[in-house]
């Protein structure tokens, strides 16, 4: 799979689930493109706890017959930031792959969960301001930071909406050079409401397999078909925090 869309799915997965609770449960739809992949969201928010359920990921592929498209949604991702751990559903198996982030790269990332730590999360991360503008019909505060991704350094904007303090993002673009165009994430549709607990906890009728984050990228390839193994590489194994 080409850089491009791994990242795309990293942001994706990675930079929108982190668009976390700071204090009301909310609900959005997320839209994800660049020039190879459209990926169709809908996150669910309560508390500490993030729900991500990839409804269509069309990826452009290249096989000896041309290009196609494949769709690699249909997965589901939960996020709980207190145990430090990240459950990806497939329901056609109906499994789940319970990851442990402690010692991972993504655990830097868990101040975005944090109440009322949004911002400062941003400066931890090594993002700063660099300007104020509208957003989908909100005032944001724009932040800009770098994070290193497969040994590659990649620059990108988050658009931090001023008027919503429990939502850390309602937009986020990446400029790629080998795509010749942008990769970004728009957060929609946002909506105030209580979540019930059972879109955070895994059915109980799936088979729960254990795992640190490593020994997910090893062993997800089949059942996930690569696109999520590419996925998970980003989320997990390939994003480097400054400093590390």
């Amino acid at each position: 799979m080409r850089l491009g869309t791994r990242w795309i799915l990293t942001l994706a997965i990675g930079l929108v689930c982190k668009a976390s609770i700071a204090q009301a449960d909310w609900e959005a739809k997320a839209l994800t493109s660049n020039p190879k992949v459209k990926i169709d969201s809908y996150i669910r928010v309560k508390q500490a706890r993030v729900r991500y359920d990839m409804n269509h990921a069309n990826t452009e592929v290249e096989n000896p017959k041309g290009k196609s498209t494949v769709d690699a949604g249909g997965k589901s991702f939960i996020i709980d930031s207190k145990g430090s751990k990240t459950w990806m559903l497939m329901p056609q198996s109906k499994t789940a792959l319970e990851m442990d982030l402690r010692g991972s790269p993504a655990q830097g990332f868990l101040c975005m969960y944090e109440q009322g730590s949004i911002d400062a999360c941003y400066q931890k991360l090594g993002f700063q301001k660099v300007k104020e503008e509208v957003s989908h019909g909100h005032p944001c505060v724009v932040y800009k930071g770098q994070i290193e991704f497969m040994g590659k350094k990649k620059v990108y904007w988050v658009w931090r909406p001023k008027d919503l303090p429990e939502v850390s993002m309602v937009r986020s673009a990446t400029f790629d050079p080998k795509l010749n165009g942008w990769t970004q994430t728009d957060i929609v549709d946002i909506k105030t409401a209580a979540q019930g607990d059972e879109y955070f906890q895994v059915p109980s009728d799936y088979h729960v397999t254990k795992m640190s984050a490593q020994g997910a990228l090893e062993n997800a390839g089949a059942a996930l078909q690569g696109t999520g193994k590419s996925a998970l590489k980003g989320m997990f194994g390939g994003l480097k925090l400054p400093g590390q």
